[in-house]
């Protein structure tokens, strides 16, 4: 399980390696998807919805004005940043 805490906290764009499965079981959590961060343009899942991210897809997400409870399942492997927090990255 997983837990996004409320308050507009939002993973960067990002993708995984291979596909993951999400259901929804609190709250409300918001979707976005491609390289331009965008967090007001993120579509809501409330609780009972199923996402699928599909490997090598380019999202973000996060949660607004509440906490956002989720049950992923897939490979739950490292993130892969889309721009900073590479290894040739001056951070």
């Amino acid at each position: 399980m997983f837990k996004w805490l409320a308050g507009n906290h939002f993973s960067r764009p990002h993708f995984h390696p291979n596909d993951r499965f999400i259901t929804v079981l609190k709250g409300v959590w918001w979707v976005g998807s491609g390289t331009k961060f965008e967090p007001n343009n993120t579509a809501p899942m409330p609780a009972g919805a199923f996402v699928t991210h599909f490997g090598k897809q380019v999202h973000f997400d996060g949660a607004k004005d509440e906490d956002a409870v989720l049950l992923i399942v897939g490979d739950l492997g490292r993130l892969r940043w889309r721009k900073r927090n590479s290894p040739n990255s001056s951070r």
